[in-house]
């Protein structure tokens, strides 16, 4: 249902980062779900366009706080497109790339 709620571009992105949160922790309860949290985001970073560039800022915002190093190259894609809000998320601030 988070997936779902993430999804639903009805919701305005920042109810939206509360789902992205919820996903986050349900990965770290669940470290066996890290995956496959991670490679959704990135695969939803992979799709979008810059209409969703504040949504794509909260989601790299919480690959960052998981140290997602596997989403690494999406991350960059999303940036090199123009797809991030910088208001929301800089390049500059994800730490470990």
């Amino acid at each position: 249902l988070l997936w779902e709620y993430v999804d639903d571009r009805v919701n305005d992105a920042q109810k939206r980062s509360v789902a992205l949160k919820g996903l986050e922790l349900i990965s770290q309860l669940h470290p066996a779900r890290r995956a496959g949290v991670i490679a959704g985001m990135a695969r939803r970073l992979q799709l979008s366009s810059a209409k969703d560039a504040e949504m794509n800022g909260y989601v790299v915002f919480v690959l960052n706080r998981m140290q997602a190093t596997e989403a690494g190259d999406e991350i960059l894609d999303a940036f090199e497109q123009d797809k991030v809000d910088r208001r929301t998320m800089r390049l500059e601030d994800v730490t470990w790339l």
